[in-house]
């Protein structure tokens, strides 16, 4: 039987935990952006062009981030620290 190692163990967590952050954060930016892309589209009659652009923008601000936090970790991960 393979013996666990702590380490790994613990970097799978912290992959765990990442990964619900990410996924949340990008939840939670498109649902943003598409608030706001609606309220300026009524706002300004710029009818579906706010709406897009804000989503676009907020999404690829969230997964920009995301890759980021996920780079950062996976050099940690590898690190021989």
């Amino acid at each position: 039987m393979a013996k666990n190692n702590k380490k790994d163990t613990n970097f799978a967590m912290a992959f765990l935990g990442v990964g619900m952050s990410v996924a949340t954060e990008i939840a939670v930016a498109t649902g943003l952006g598409y608030l706001l892309g609606n309220w300026i589209d009524q706002k300004m009659g710029w009818q579906p062009w706010g709406l897009m652009i804000s989503v676009v923008l907020f999404l690829g601000g969230s997964m920009t981030h995301a890759i980021i936090v996920l780079k950062h970790l996976n050099n940690r991960m590898n690190s021989d620290d």
